[in-house]
């Protein structure tokens, strides 16, 4: 994972120094100037430590997470949200934007990389809906 692609409320894996223990799910409430740093919370919302970056993993994109934030199987079925298409095979990305198509040539691999390019296209926050 790359520090410079995080930002804040973006979701990552905090590992668990812990034998026999899952990885925890965050999300990030601040990150210090130098990206040595993160002050986090469990999606429970119980803060916890500030923490370094070497104690986090970045989350895989799985279709598990593209319904967690709302995202559902267009006819065509790929996964779509306010004009956001994936596609499901490539996990590529197209905006419907003003009559037209726009393809974006990235092939999406993590949760943080999905929050921050929908982030840039919509100027929304990607965030797990509640059920």
């Amino acid at each position: 994972m790359k520090e410079n692609e995080l930002r804040v409320y973006n979701y990552i894996y905090k590992k668990i120094h812990k034998k026999d223990t899952p990885l925890e799910v965050v999300e990030v409430l601040s990150i210090d100037g130098s990206f040595d740093v993160l002050d986090v919370k469990n999606i429970e919302g119980y803060i916890t430590e500030k923490c370094p970056l070497k104690d986090f993993e970045p989350i895989p994109l799985t279709e598990e997470w593209l319904f967690k934030f709302g995202f559902h199987l267009d006819p065509y079925k790929n996964y779509e949200l306010n004009n956001v298409f994936i596609h499901r095979l490539t996990f590529t990305l197209d905006i419907f934007e003003d009559d037209d198509w726009h393809h974006i040539p990235v092939k999406l691999k993590y949760v943080h990389q999905l929050q921050g390019l929908y982030f840039y296209l919509t100027g929304e926050e990607l965030t797990i809906k509640q059920e």
